[in-house]
């Protein structure tokens, strides 16, 4: 009988633990109507677009996607071809706030401007999209992996829970839109945590007290 009355006790706190435990979060952050239209990457320039979170104390992004949505190339160079290069970005003064935009020039020069670019060591490349000939679009979305979550989950330690996007169109395009879905871990509970270990230590000492009661009775 004290054994089936531990293990509810256990059992139940066990319960109240996984009922109070806060969920993951996932969260979508869509671009700045300036990156979002006719004509909106243009191969002149190159993007950062600022993403601030909210993420408290312990909490840290498990998993991240950037969603392309009906990117379209409407303007080429001889090649006919376009390519467009994405980033991770490390925010610093020279790059955009949160939800805000930069587009400095480079001069629709090929590559990845934020390769070469002042940003240096603070970026992390998602790779690039190939377009075969004007008129051509994708819809994609890239999953980030281990090694560029890393790398994320430090940019926004090391800058306030602010990271920037960056974008280098090679050429002219239309974008139907452009968002980033992330999911954050569940935000630690002290005081949670501090309940249940004394619940558990009062049931424990509740059994002892029993089974001392019961030796004396014997």
């Amino acid at each position: 009988m004290k054994k089936i009355i531990l293990l509810a006790a256990i059992v139940g706190i066990s319960g109240l633990a996984q009922a109070i435990t806060p969920p993951t979060t996932s969260i979508t952050a869509n671009a700045p109507s300036g990156l979002v239209g006719t004509g909106s990457l243009l191969g002149e320039d190159a993007y950062s677009w600022g993403i601030q979170t909210s993420l408290q104390s312990g909490q840290t992004i498990l998993s991240a996607t950037l969603n392309l949505n009906n990117i379209v190339l409407v303007g080429a160079n001889s090649s006919g071809t376009g390519f467009l290069w994405l980033d991770l970005l490390k925010n610093t003064s020279s790059l955009a706030a949160a939800n805000a935009y930069t587009h400095p020039s480079d001069g629709d020069a090929s590559g990845d401007y934020w390769e070469t670019s002042a940003v240096g060591a603070t970026y992390t490349s998602l790779g690039h999209e190939y377009f075969p000939s004007v008129g051509s679009s994708i819809n994609t979305s890239i999953t980030l992996n281990s090694t560029e979550l890393a790398a994320l989950n430090t940019y926004i330690t090391e800058a306030n829970g602010l990271f920037d996007i960056g974008l280098d169109p090679d050429c002219h395009y239309n974008v139907g839109g452009i968002s980033f879905t992330y999911t954050t871990s569940s935000v630690p509970d002290v005081t949670t945590t501090a309940l249940l270990l004394v619940m558990g230590l009062g049931a424990v000492e509740i059994f002892r007290r029993q089974s001392v009661l019961a030796k004396i009775k014997a």
